[in-house]
């Protein structure tokens, strides 16, 4: 399962109609995402809104079902989007994040060295899964996908350790509240 189809899955399973996209790079995934009402902002050239994320949440006067960050891959700037995300999501929606599990150390590094960089968006999902007004997972697919609802938070985390590459290598999985895609399901809420 890539990021694509589990956005569509979500789309199918829990009838969202309207999308949000932050980072659409290419545009790839985002003409993929098969809604109508979907609205893509990147600094680049391929988005509706060719800007910031800060920028274009100052402008935002509406509400999404489903939010997909994927644009700054640093933790203070995911952070922020999704402290934005939140104030724009309508009721039952979802936001997800792209990009949790980094693979190797220099993947995460705050300077991109390689072509395959998450950043350490990682460290912004484990400041998500600490509070208690979000339910939030990330599926062990695609690089992370972490899946957040506004409901209470069913596994919080508490007595977080200094957020080091050591302590991911170690830890991720209890961090992160990984699970595999075949049990995204149960995670999801009922409808």
């Amino acid at each position: 399962m890539d990021r694509t189809q589990l956005l569509n899955l979500l789309i199918d399973q829990l009838h969202y109609s309207s999308y949000l996209e932050l980072g659409t790079d290419k545009g790839v995934n985002f003409a993929a995402v098969k809604l109508l009402d979907k609205t893509g902002v990147d600094i680049r050239a391929r988005a509706t809104y060719i800007m910031s994320t800060d920028t274009y949440f100052q402008i935002c006067d509406r509400k999404f079902d489903l939010i997909f960050i994927d644009a700054c891959h640093l933790a203070d700037q995911a952070y922020r989007d999704f402290e934005n995300s939140l104030q724009h999501l309508n009721p039952g929606g979802c936001i997800v994040f792209h990009d949790c599990m980094p693979k190797i150390e220099v993947h995460q590094l705050v300077r991109q060295r390689t072509k395959s960089w998450t950043g350490d968006v990682w460290k912004a999902f484990v400041k998500v899964r600490q509070l208690a007004d979000v339910d939030a997972c990330v599926v062990d697919t695609d690089w992370g996908l972490g899946i957040v609802f506004q409901r209470p938070n069913s596994q919080p985390l508490i007595n977080i350790p200094e957020l080091s590459w050591a302590t991911y290598v170690l830890q991720h999985t209890e961090l992160l509240r990984v699970i595999p895609p075949n049990e995204l399901d149960s995670f999801l809420p009922t409808m």
